[in-house]
């Protein structure tokens, strides 16, 4: 196959097909975005403010503290968002049916490897964007499946942005220039609509606005994640949907 062919593959059948699975599962999707948005939400619209939880420290300890909540209950409810991403995708590409226990059952087996993967990524991250935009976002794109691998390989933390970027070599500048022009287009679209909304009916109205449009970025976004998971795998090693189904086994 050729180097243009695997581009067309890999990114362009990944990105449609989350659409796909998106669409036909719609509700239970939407419902894990919303989970995953609404604590940064409210940290954003100052519901969680950092003055309020500001202690013998001040200004600094109150943000930190504020951070510190919303990133625990972000990793809270991104895995159980993940587990029911991965289940959607799965059940969508082989029409089987398995039931929202196994999702939780995954999810709370889970927790701790996907928390330390979690606080891996970030820090590994964000030290790479203090030094230079570029390598940060590089790595970035070196640990984007490094989620899935987590929960679908019963991987550690490093072992996920191990396996992650094994699975990512070579795609790197595909997957970012996509998921830039994405996540531009998504940023932009938000907040448009959401200063109209604050404008138009107070902070209130803007603040639900923005939980709505973020659910459905997220949706989509874990949609998008599992199945370039997916079809890296499928590429690379040639395994069919059934037998990376044998996490839920």
């Amino acid at each position: 196959m050729s180097d243009s062919a695997a581009e067309e593959f890999l990114i362009a059948d990944a990105f449609r097909r989350a659409w796909e699975v998106l669409v036909a599962n719609f509700p239970v999707l939407y419902g894990a975005g919303l989970m995953v948005a609404l604590p940064w939400v409210l940290y954003q619209h100052r519901i969680i403010d950092p003055q309020r939880m500001a202690g013998i420290g001040g200004a600094a300890s109150g943000h930190f503290a504020a951070l510190s909540l919303v990133f625990c209950a972000t990793v809270v409810f991104g895995v159980i968002g993940y587990a029911i991403a991965n289940l959607a995708v799965f059940n969508h590409l082989t029409a089987e049916q398995r039931s929202f226990g196994e999702v939780l059952v995954l999810a709370a087996g889970r927790f701790l490897p996907f928390l330390g993967t979690a606080l891996l990524t970030v820090l590994a991250i964000a030290g790479g964007l203090i030094l230079a935009v570029i390598p940060g976002n590089m790595w970035a794109m070196r640990w984007v499946v490094a989620y899935p691998v987590c929960i679908i390989e019963r991987a550690g933390p490093i072992a996920s942005m191990r396996r992650s970027a094994e699975l990512t070599d070579g795609y790197r500048w595909r997957l970012y220039g996509l998921f830039l022009l994405l996540g531009l287009g998504a940023a932009g679209v938000r907040e448009v609509v959401v200063s109209v909304l604050i404008v138009g009916g107070g902070r209130h109205v803007g603040l639900i606005g923005d939980l709505l449009l973020r659910g459905a970025i997220g949706a989509y976004s874990y949609c998008v994640l599992v199945m370039t998971y997916h079809e890296l795998r499928r590429f690379r090693e040639g395994l069919t949907t059934r037998e990376m189904m044998a996490v839920f086994e």
